[in-house]
This record gives structure tokens, C-alpha cells and sequence, in this order.
């Protein structure tokens, strides 16, 4: 079995990724995991939620993180290591936020090590997902600090917004784009 002990969220990441990935499956991060992994001075998280292809959701999952020291939870698809405080949640697919279905996510590599996450306009189209969904505000600055710190682009923001039914939350995560934080 492979040790997280210290290390990083990014670290963690990319080992539960490249466990999936060594198995032949594809596995992206999304939610507040991929946030945290665009902006990681502005946006901390304490969960790695990872997508699985629909037809392979709850047959493989277990054993692949199980080698990674992680151990099912009482919730469906959450496992935890006591070695780390990060949750990690394997999700249902497809891929998709909102009523978009997406067939595209940017992949990194270090190393022999590999991490697939959500483009970083789709993070922000996430995080904004989140925010209309749930009526949560903390999520719209979320994208609004990951949009920060990163090029995305905005026009496909809006219309993906405006397809949602979140012309109002567009206009605050706007608005959050225009306040300063403590990293600029």
C-alpha cells in the first residue's frame, strides 16, 4: 500500500488520479478539488471529487484507492484515509456541468504521475454551476478567484451561464472578479 502522509492536496491528486488512470480508467477531477487545484493560494478544499465514466461508477473504484490506504465511508462513493484530511468522492458520470456535456478536460503530468481536471473554464463554469444549484455565493467567488489568477474565457462563461438560468449569479461573479485579494 502507498502512503499519502504528508503530502500535498496537488500530490494526493495526482496519485488518486494516476491510480485510475494505470487501471485503464479515465478519472477528472472536478468541484471544489479542481478550484483548489487552479487557484491554490485563493481556494482550499478539504474533498477530491473524481468523475468516473457512468458504466464503470462503484466496480472499481474501491480497489484502486484502497491501495492508496483510503476506506469506503458511510456515504455512497466517499472513502477517507486517516493519513490525510482530504475526503475523496468518486462520482457517477458523465462528465458534464449543468445541462452541458463535456468531451474535453486538460490533462498535467509529473513525472510518471498524471492528473485530468476540468479545463479551467469549466472550473468556473462548476464552481458558478455550484452557486446557481445550490444558492451558494461562497461558490461564485471561488470562480471568481480561480478566474483571477487564471485565463479563461468569459464569453463561454456567460452563455453557458445565461443557458443555466444564471444571468443573476453571472453579474455577482463578475462583480467578485472586480475585488481585490490579498494575493494581488
Amino acid at each position: 500500500m502507498k502512503s499519502l502522509l504528508g503530502k500535498t492536496f496537488e500530490e494526493i491528486a495526482f496519485e488518486i488520479c494516476s491510480s485510475f488512470d494505470r487501471a485503464g480508467i479515465v478519472a477528472v477531477l472536478l468541484g471544489g478539488g479542481a478550484a483548489a487545484y487552479y487557484a491554490p493560494k485563493a481556494y482550499e478544499t478539504r474533498d477530491l471529487d473524481f468523475v468516473l465514466p457512468f458504466e464503470l461508477f462503484g466496480m472499481t473504484d474501491a480497489s484502486l484507492v484502497s491501495d492508496l490506504g483510503f476506506s469506503k465511508s458511510k456515504t455512497e462513493g466517499t472513502y477517507e484515509n486517516p493519513d490525510i484530511p482530504f475526503t475523496l468522492e468518486v462520482i457517477q458520470g458523465p462528465l458534464a456541468i449543468g445541462e452541458e456535456s463535456l468531451t474535453a478536460f486538460s490533462s498535467f503530468r509529473h513525472k510518471d504521475l498524471v492528473l485530468h481536471v476540468l479545463s479551467v473554464t469549466d472550473s468556473v463554469k462548476d464552481r458558478l454551476s455550484h452557486a446557481i444549484h445550490f444558492h451558494d455565493l461562497n461558490s461564485a467567488r471561488q470562480a471568481a478567484e480561480v478566474a483571477k489568477v487564471n485565463k479563461i474565457d468569459l464569453d463561454s462563461i456567460k452563455k453557458w451561464c445565461e443557458a443555466e438560468d444564471g444571468t443573476k449569479i453571472f453579474e455577482i461573479f463578475e462583480a467578485f472578479l472586480l475585488v481585490e485579494t490579498d494575493d494581488h
